[in-house]
């Protein structure tokens, strides 16, 4: 069975508002879904999901990590972070194993994530956290 790359979105999205999945994820992955259907329409890829390659997924993120702009108001253009092209590829990720699962993409396309399809590295940041309960010292201080 043949289908295209625009008609293979609202079959996914109806099954993760079916699976209950949060409406915010939903809008994500349409989001990253919606810049990469824009990204190949730009470049004139065939709209068949058949003709998808990892080559064309990996050109896609590497576009998001080197070329894409954002306009972010007062902050003016930047770049994508590491961590939102994370999401691109966790969003891709997600639809591509829902089209394996559904028996939409060939044997050889569902090997594209995370083998082919690499998961972009993202450094890890020290952040800090805070906590509701007061630590040892801090409760010895209090009581003195």
């Amino acid at each position: 069975m043949s289908i295209t790359v625009a008609a293979c979105f609202p079959k996914f999205k109806a099954h993760r508002e079916a699976m209950g999945v949060r409406p915010n994820t939903i809008r994500v992955h349409e989001m990253w879904f919606t810049r990469w259907n824009i990204w190949r329409n730009e470049r004139a890829y065939s709209d068949e999901l058949h003709s998808v390659t990892s080559d064309e997924l990996i050109a896609f993120l590497l576009y998001l990590r080197e070329e894409h702009q954002v306009v972010h108001g007062r902050k003016g253009v930047e770049r994508l972070s590491p961590y939102s092209i994370l999401s691109a590829w966790r969003s891709l990720r997600a639809l591509w194993t829902y089209l394996g699962e559904e028996g939409l993409v060939q044997a050889a396309q569902m090997t594209f994530f995370p083998r082919r399809v690499p998961m972009p590295r993202v450094d890890e940041e020290i952040r800090p956290t805070y906590s509701n309960v007061p630590s040892t010292t801090h409760m010895a201080t209090v009581a003195r």
